[in-house]
Order: structure tokens, then C-alpha cells, then sequence
């Protein structure tokens, strides 16, 4: 119902707009008054001891709620008022005892209920402290008279319909007085319900009178000047008004019950039985609300006594509406976050394909560009080729010039015009111009021509694969270069040793030195002085040291870097999976290919990298290969010198000796280096093969003794027993004690046929480590090669699975692509069409 079609809401309307002159704006419609507002503005302008404070502004259509709020809190204040100032027998009560629908107004801005609440306003207005004021916009004739005639309807009390009407018990009332009693009764029945709803009301404006005067109180006593006499009275008064008002509506209740039974007592003697029940059970009825109210009423008294141990309650709902206030507040903060989230998704969505898109580019602006160049140079390859030819034609075609100048003069000179012109054909010309020697320049310079071509033509198809030979060879000259440097090492610290040992050798002695040197060869030594050397020890030990915790931290670093990639991947799946929910069927699939190719990307680069790590170790099988058989040849070398020696009766011991120096030194650098390609060895296998070594070269020949005041032994093991802790050195030493004498460090030798027995088994043993090596390397290589097969061919598994997977929840959102006669009906078939087929734009 609009507010044209209701002349009450018009008139009132028109009422507010000419009695309130401070209103922010004028009312144009009931709409207007639902959020509290102006009715907040209008109560001030009435009285502004009773104006509302703190009202929520956020008035929008979702927060109904806020307005209902609004709404309540003016219209207590708006009761509070009328209780003060507008007790008159001539005020309309039933226009300010109206129950008004909070919700309806707030909500759905009912026109009817905004009607009662500007009713209210207008009784109060007319009846309270500042009536002169709103009486003379009426008077004075501001206000039409229609407008005037309804406002005289609304504050005119309605008349007593019952106390004129004569009571007479013996007549018989008619059937419509009947109803017209009921209907009355049912209006007393609102009424007493609306005043028990008033009741309430006043109920918590008690709780909050009740602790206003607790504060007061409380500031009296602490403020002892003032007297407290008068502020009790005061209060005292005011609960004895509240305990008159509760029993006069007590008696009002006691009253109507009375007059209720009555008048059941006389529907009981009409003759309609069925009427008569009737309106007994509406009477029932009421008795019993009647009870429900006296039970209520007695529920007031009972809190009326409870005032006082409840101190706390309005405090606590005064909380409570704060925190209420602070989660709304919470909430409209959390609402405008998840906004900004939503818009920042969204754009982080858009820059994500646009990214995408300008990497295609990219890639593709690159793959044009190496297209364009390699064109280029094949270009400038022809045109190189055709300048060539062109110089080499030109430089031809000028030796035949010279050819045809030197061979035939005659022709040189013009022919006589007597002489006999014969007419010859082009056939006779050729035969005649030809000539019978071949011609070898123009063929060489033709085949020139063709192998230039065909080099130009090959470059580019061989290009790749020779950069990957040549990136294959680089790497096998840095192993070398650094083998060869760590060779070069060894050899300048063996002649600084040598050098610092001839130092200090007596001038007499140096002769047999440098004679044996020359018999012996290149040999590592100490004496006892050997303190700089030691230095250098230590730094190669910490060097290699170093160099094996390096290698370590790069293989932790490789796997680190491996299992990052898969969680990359991972989650890259893990975020194409989640985009894939909020899109469409074809983004989505246009998303999960991007995904596809990027995981194959980099499952590539991981493959690439393996295969580089695999011929890495290619190479390094294949050096340790050609160690293993330069060491073999030196072996069977070694064995037949040995059965030359044996069948010569021992004599050239001493070149033995020195073979075998030079063998245990290899010896002794194959096996460093093999250690730092393969890793560490465990410390039992290193034990017993420093002893064994030891044993062996402890067995040298006597006529070394008396040449060297210390050992040569000393030269190979000091630098490894320093770097063994002493436990091991103990037992090493306790290994090769027997070669220890008091006099030069060895005993006396044995015969030279156990010695060399003793030296084919060393040999053997050291024969069957490298070949147990090899195999376990291989197996090894092998090993880890299946690993890597293994794991690329789970995570291949994986991330088809999970592709099954992620289309199979598309395809059951009933999501198609296409609907056709030809479509596939087999599940697989329809995933193989989903993953190839290319979408239509």
C-alpha cells in the first residue's frame, strides 16, 4: 500500500514535515522513516533530554538489522517520555499502547507499522511539555483541513462503549452482540498483551535506571560533602510510583477477569449450544492468558526483588552489544579483505595467462629469430659460394682467353674478304672448336665448387651433434688437465724432497746418492729434519679433505635441488588441479596442458642433467679402465723380468728393487686417485693394505743399508701415518715390527726366490681388487642407472595418473566438449580424445 493510496501516512506525512523544522531533509515517503533517523531527529526537537545518542549510520538494505536497532532504541526512549510527561486521562492510549512490528519496518518497511510509530509520535507531541508549540501549527492553519481532521481523530480518546451501554442482565443479547462482546474481549486481550509488553520494557529500563543510580551512588558516597538524604528519597519515590503502577495494572488485570467470568456466566444461558461452547472455550482461553498474565505479573514482582542482586546484568549487556558492535565491525572488515582477495585472485588469474602468453611469444620470437639467422647464413653461405664460383668462372673463362691467344695466333687476326666464306653448321663448329686434350682446371675448380656446397649444406645438420662432442671433449680435457696437475704436484714435491735430502747428505756419501738415485729412479724421502715437508703434507691431506666434504655438499646439493623440483612440480599440479574446480572445461584443459608442458620441461632438464652425470661417470669408468690395464701390462712386465731373474740366479736385484719402487709409488697414485673418484674407503681395507704394502716394500736389498742413514720406506709412509689416528698406527706399526732393527731399520733379506712368490701373490691380490673393483663399479653404475630409470618412470606414472584423475573429475561435472555421431563411447578412447583434440574457438 502506497502512501498516496493511505491519507492516514499522508497526513501524518505532512504533519512532521511542517511541525519539525531541523530535520536533515524532508520526509518524502514512510520509507524514509525506516532507518531511525529522522524519528531519532524528531524525538530531540521534542524534548532533547530523551534524544538518542550513537546510532549506527550504516543503513543499507543487508543490514535490516541495524536498522531495527535504531528503531527500538528511539522508541524506548519515545515510551520513557510518554511515561513522564504524557499522563492524562484525555491522551489516546491506544495509539501509544500500539504493538509495532520492528521487523516488518526494518526489513520490508511496512507502511502500516511506520503509521503506528508516527501515531505514537503525534499523541506524545500533542500531550507532552512542548504541546503549545505543535498545537499552533494546527491552529494557525498550517496545515490543510483534511490533514487536520485526521490528526483530531488520532489524539481524541475513544469513548467508553461499555460503561454507556446499560447493563441488563435478564435481557437476551442478540447474536451480533455476542460477537461484537468477543471481539471486544479479543481487543482487551491485545491490549493487556501490549501492555505486558510495555511492562517489559519498563522492566529494563529499571535494570538500566537501577544501575545509572548504583553509579550514583557510589560517586555520593565517595564525594561525602554532599548530603544523600534527598538522592535517596528521590529514588525511593520513584520505586514507590513503579510499585503503584504495577498494582493499579494488577487491579486493571483482577478487573478484567472479573468482568471476563461474567460475561461467560451470561453465554452460558443462551440458548446456542454450539455458540454458547464455543465462546465457553474463547473464555477458557482468555482465563487462561489471563492466569499467564497474573503469573507474569507475580515473574515482575519476583525481579523486582532480584533488582538488586543484578547489578551486574546491564553492565554485562552493555558488553555484550560492544562486542556485538566490534564483530559487526570484524565482520564488515573481513568482508572488504575477502574482496580485495578475491580482486587481487582474480588479477594474479589474468597476469598468470598474459605471462604465459608472453613466454609462448618469447619462445616462439626466439625460435623465428634462430629460423631467420640460420636462413641468413645460409644466404651469405650461397652468395659466398656464388661469388666464388663467379671469381673462379671469370679467372677460368680468362685462361681460356690466353689459351685461345697463345694456341691459335691465326685466329687473332681478322680474315681476309677474299677469303671463302663456308657456311658450317653448329654441330661441325663444335667439333671443330673442341679439343682433344681434357681440361683439368675446370674440373678442379667444379669439384671445388661441389665440396663447398656440400660442406655449406652439412654444417648446419651437424652443428648439435658436434657441440655435443665438443662439450664431451672439453670435459674429458679438464679430468685430464687435473691429472695431470696433480701429477705435476706430486713430481715438483718429490724434487723438492729429493733436493732438500741431497742438502744435507756429507760430500763423501753424495756420490753413492746420486748412483743410487740414477739405479733406483725418482724416489720420495725423508730424513729426520723434515718439518717443511711435513707442512706440505698436511696442507695436500686437508686439501683432499676439503675437496671430499666438497663433493659431498655438491651430491646433497643435487639431491636437494631434485626433490625441489619435484615439489615444484608438485605444486605446480596441485595449483593447475585447483583452477581447474573454478573454470571452465576448456580453460581448464588450456591450463593443465601450459602445467603438462612445464612438468616435461622440466622432467627434460632433469633427464639432460642425468645423462650428463652418466657420461661424467662413463668417463671416469674409462679412465679407471686404462689405469686398470697400463697397470696389468706393468704387471706381466714385472713377472717375466721376475722368471728372467729366476733363471739367472738372483743377479739385477737391485733394478728390481727399483721396479718395484716405482710400482708401489703407481701404485700408490692410482689407488689416490681412484679414492677421490669413487669416495672413501672403509678404514679395515685401508689397514691391510698400507701393511701389506708395507710388508712388501720392507723386503729390500741389503746392499741399501749401509747407503742411507734412514729408511726409504719413510718416504711413502710418513705422509699416511700422520693423517691415521693412533690406535691404527699402533697396529699398523705392530704389523711391520719385524722389518724394524736397531741398527738401519731392516733385517737381514730373505732368499729371492720366497721373496718373489711373496711379491706374485701381493700382485694377484692387488690384480683381483681392481678386477672386484670394476665389477662393483659397474654394478654399481648399473644400480643407480636402474634408480634413475625407476624413479622417472614412477613420476611418469604419477603425473599420468593424476592427469586421468583430473579429467575424470571433469568429465563427471558432465562437462562436454563435443557432442558428434563419431564420438568415442570407451573411457579411454574419450581420455585420448580429451588430451588430443584441439579445442575450437
Amino acid at each position: 500500500m502506497t502512501d498516496s493510496n493511505n491519507p492516514t501516512a499522508a497526513a501524518l506525512i505532512r504533519w512532521a514535515n511542517t511541525s519539525f523544522e531541523h530535520l536533515d531533509s524532508k520526509v518524502e515517503s514512510l520509507a524514509d522513516l525506516s532507518d531511525g533517523l529522522v524519528l531519532s531527529r524528531m524525538l530531540e526537537e521534542i524534548d532533547p533530554e530523551f534524544a538518542v545518542q550513537n546510532l549506527d549510520t550504516n543503513t543499507s538494505s543487508s543490514k535490516w538489522v541495524v536498522k531495527k536497532q535504531n528503531l527500538e532504541a528511539v522508541y524506548k526512549k519515545l515510551q520513557r517520555y510518554v511515561r513522564t510527561h504524557c499522563v492524562d486521562d484525555t491522551v489516546n492510549n491506544d495509539a501509544l499502547e500500539a504493538v509495532i512490528d520492528f521487523n516488518a519496518i526494518a526489513e520490508h518497511e511496512d507502511a502500516g507499522e511506520t503509521t503506528k510509530f508516527l501515531k505514537v509520535f503525534l499523541v506524545a507531541a500533542i500531550n507532552g511539555n512542548n504541546a503549545p508549540k505543535f498545537l499552533q501549527v494546527i491552529t494557525e492553519g498550517k496545515l490543510p483541513d483534511d490533514v487536520c481532521m485526521v490528526i483530531k481523530e488520532i489524539i481524541s480518546p475513544p469513548s467508553n462503549e461499555e460503561e454507556s451501554r446499560p447493563e441488563t442482565k435478564g435481557d437476551a443479547l442478540s447474536l451480533e452482540a455476542i460477537r461484537a462482546e468477543n471481539t471486544a474481549l479479543q481487543k482487551k486481550n491485545g491490549d493487556l498483551n501490549t501492555r505486558l509488553e510495555h511492562l517489559q520494557f519498563s522492566y529494563d529500563e529499571l535494570l538500566e535506571y537501577g544501575r545509572t543510580k548504583d553509579e550514583r551512588i557510589d560517586e555520593l558516597l565517595k564525594l561525602q560533602n554532599e548530603k544523600p538524604d534527598d538522592h535517596i528519597k528521590y529514588l525511593r519515590a520513584q520505586l514507590l510510583e513503579r510499585d503503584n503502577l504495577i498494582a493499579t495494572q494488577e487491579g486493571q488485570i483482577e478487573d478484567d477477569r472479573i468482568k471476563i467470568e461474567r460475561q461467560t456466566r451470561e453465554l452460558r444461558e443462551r440458548p446456542d449450544p454450539e455458540q454458547v461452547q464455543k465462546l465457553e472455550d474463547r473464555a477458557k482461553e482468555l482465563q487462561i492468558q489471563n492466569e499467564d498474565l497474573f503469573q507474569k505479573s507475580k515473574i515482575l514482582d519476583n525481579f523486582k526483588k532480584k533488582l538488586e542482586k543484578q547489578n551486574n546484568v546491564a553492565q554485562e549487556n552493555t558488553e555484550l552489544r560492544q562486542q556485538i558492535d566490534i564483530l559487526n565491525d570484524n565482520q564488515r572488515d573481513f568482508d572488504k579483505v575477502h574482496e580485495e582477495n578475491e580482486t587481487l585472485q582474480a588479477t594474479i588469474t589474468q597476469y598468470r595467462k598474459q605471462a604465459a602468453s608472453y613466454e609462448k611469444q618469447v619462445v616462439e620470437m626466439g625460435s623465428q629469430k634462430k629460423l631467420l639467422q640460420e636462413e641468413i647464413r645460409q644466404r651469405d653461405a650461397r652468395i659466398q659460394n656464388l661469388l666464388e664460383g663467379k671469381a673462379h668462372d671469370e679467372e677460368f673463362i680468362q685462361n681460356l682467353h690466353e689459351q685461345m691467344r697463345t694456341s691459335s695466333p691465326k685466329l687473332a687476326s681478322p680474315p681476309s674478304p677474299s677469303a671463302k666464306v663456308s657456311h658450317l653448321t653448329l654441330e661441325e663448329e663444335l667439333a671443330q672448336s673442341s679439343d682433344s686434350t681434357p681440361n683439368h682446371a675446370l674440373e678442379i675448380s667444379r669439384l671445388q665448387a661441389e665440396n663447398q656446397l656440400l660442406k655449406s649444406q652439412l654444417g648446419g645438420t651437424t652443428a648439435t651433434n658436434l657441440r655435443i662432442e665438443l662439450d664431451e671433449l672439453d670435459v674429458v680435457r679438464k679430468r685430464l688437465e687435473s691429472n695431470y696437475r696433480d701429477l705435476q704436484e706430486e713430481n715438483i714435491l718429490a724434487q723438492y724432497q729429493l733436493s732438500a735430502l741431497m742438502s744435507r747428505v756429507e760430500a763423501e756419501k753424495l756420490v753413492t746418492a746420486e748412483t743410487l738415485q740414477n739405479k733406483v729412479g725418482v724416489m720420495k724421502m725423508l730424513t729426520i729434519d723434515f718439518y717443511r715437508d711435513e707442512t706440505i703434507a698436511v696442507t695436500r691431506k686437508l686439501y683432499i679433505e676439503t675437496l671430499f666434504e666438497l663433493n659431498q655438499v655438491k651430491a646433497k646439493l643435487t639431491e636437494v635441488q631434485t626433490e625441489l623440483s619435484s615439489r615444484d612440480r608438485e605444486l605446480l599440479q596441485a595449483k593447475a588441479d585447483l583452477s581447474a574446480i573454478d573454470q571452465d572445461e576448456l580453460d581448464a584443459l588450456e591450463d593443465l596442458k601450459a602445467t603438462n608442458e612445464i612438468i616435461t620441461s622440466s622432467l627434460q632438464n632433469d633427464l639432460l642433467v642425468l645423462q650428463n652425470k652418466f657420461k661424467t661417470l662413463m668417463t671416469d669408468h674409462e679412465q679407471q679402465k686404462s689405469h686398470l690395464v697400463d697397470a696389468l701390462i706393468a704387471k706381466d712386465a714385472l713377472s717375466k723380468e721376475a722368471a728372467e731373474l729366476k733363471a739367472n740366479g738372483g743377479t739385477g736385484t737391485t733394478t728390481v728393487a727399483s721396479q718395484k719402487t716405482a710400482e708401489v709409488s703407481t701404485r700408490f697414485k692410482v689407488s689416490g686417485n681412484s679414492a677421490q673418484n669413487s669416495g672413501p674407503v672403509t678404514q679395515e681395507s685401508e689397514d691391510a693394505e698400507l701393511a701389506r704394502e708395507l710388508a712388501a716394500l720392507g723386503k729390500a736389498p741389503a746392499g741399501l743399508h749401509d747407503t742411507f742413514a734412514s729408511p726409504p720406506i719413510a718416504a711413502i709412509t710418513t705422509a699416511r701415518l700422520e693423517s691415521i689416528p693412533s690406535s691404527r698406527a699402533s697396529s699398523i706399526s705392530s704389523a711391520t715390527s719385524p722389518l724394524a732393527s736397531s741398527s738401519g731399520l731392516f733385517i737381514s733379506p730373505p732368499p729371492p726366490a720366497t721373496q718373489f712368490e711373496k711379491q706374485e701373490k701381493i700382485i694377484l691380490a692387488l690384480q683381483i681388487r681392481l678386477k672386484a673393483a670394476e665389477e662393483g663399479g659397474a654394478d654399481a653404475q648399473k644400480a643407480a642407472k636402474d634408480a634413475i630409470i625407476k624413479n622417472l618412470s614412477r613420476e611418469n606414472a604419477l603425473i599420468s595418473s593424476a592427469w586421468y584423475d583430473l579429467t575424470g573429475r571433469l568429465q563427471s561435472n558432465h562437462l562436454v566438449l563435443q557432442r558428434r555421431q563419431d564420438a568415442p563411447k570407451s573411457w579411454l578412447n574419450k581420455q585420448r580424445q580429451m588430451v588430443n583434440t584441439i579445442p575450437r574457438r
